[in-house]
């Protein structure tokens, strides 16, 4: 312990195993999402919020509803607007509107079972005129269920929370190249309809984009820092423990020898130093636990 500090340094040895190249301009610039295909998580979605329609609107009244997928369409122009509402979900992903609505076939099925029909005679064909208020009430019943069915459905199958919104985003604000529906065959008792599920399709995506997708550059460098980080804690670092100098007169220092006693000015009780590196990290005081030396961190040194 005592004598001259010995010097430690710390040295890292990291692998850089990675492979560098010229980034081109095509590598900085922003990538535009990917469509949405029949092929995506979108169809999985859609096929799962279909059996969730089925049962929503069997609670409307008599009938058995079945809802299933008929296709996903990237060529829609046109909105219900009559017979349909936007609304809004939100997740950790981002913002998506929506519009639901049923054609006028569905429309009057549903109105048949809410005001207690069972769809088993031929069904009311609605002309082309407004709603009626009791109609824009059941509209507005059946809208509320299949929407709060929709937020239900895609945060159990996107594995996140998701909020829903009113929105009352006119039908002409978005561009009609981006609209992309999930149109859904809705049966009652052998009359069918169709309802619509439609968004926009850059919003879409980016709600299914795969979790590779998610994380930013801003994000991976993060995470190299954090890597960086742990392998320099998880590092070993050598310390030395001196006490005070002591003096010493030219002819003691000749006569030194193996063996020899020197009796140090110092006690037990006397602090030493903690140094790292040769830099002084601490103050302490000596110690015995069992058959073995430690010390006692008192005060840091600046």
């Amino acid at each position: 312990m005592p004598g001259a500090p010995r010097r430690h340094e710390l040295n890292l040895m990291i692998d850089h195993s990675a492979r560098y190249r010229r980034l081109s301009v095509a590598d900085i610039m922003p990538k535009p999402p990917a469509p949405v295909t029949s092929g995506s998580g979108v169809t999985r979605f859609a096929a799962k919020l279909a059996d969730a329609m089925s049962e929503s609107l069997a609670e409307l009244g008599g009938g058995l509803w079945r809802v299933t997928l008929d296709r996903i369409d990237d060529k829609i122009a046109e909105i219900w607007d009559e017979t349909g509402a936007w609304f809004r979900v939100e997740s950790h992903r981002g913002s998506m509107r929506l519009h639901m609505a049923f054609d006028r076939a569905a429309f009057s099925a549903v109105c048949e079972v809410a005001m207690g029909g069972s769809a088993s005679e031929p069904l009311y064909e609605f002309p082309e005129r407004p709603l009626s208020n009791i109609e824009k009430d059941i509209l507005a019943h059946a809208l509320e269920r299949l929407t709060g069915c929709t937020a239900h459905v895609l945060g159990e199958h996107l594995e996140v929370p998701v909020r829903q919104f009113e929105d009352r985003e006119d039908s002409e604000s978005s561009a009609i190249s981006d609209r992309v529906a999930c149109r859904f065959l809705a049966n009652l008792n052998g009359y069918s309809g169709e309802i619509r599920l439609t968004a926009l399709q850059s919003e879409l995506a980016a709600q299914f984009a795969p979790p590779a997708m998610e994380e930013s550059n801003a994000g991976r460098e993060g995470r190299s820092r954090i890597n960086l980080q742990h392998r320099i804690s998880s590092a070993d670092i050598g310390f030395t423990v001196t006490l005070g100098p002591e003096m010493m007169v030219v002819d003691d220092v000749a006569t030194l020898s193996r063996g020899k006693l020197l009796r140090l000015t110092s006690t037990t009780a006397t602090p030493v130093v903690l140094r790292s590196d040769g830099n002084p990290v601490f103050s302490a005081t000596l110690l015995r636990t069992g058959d073995r030396m430690a010390i006692r961190l008192l005060a840091p040194i600046a």
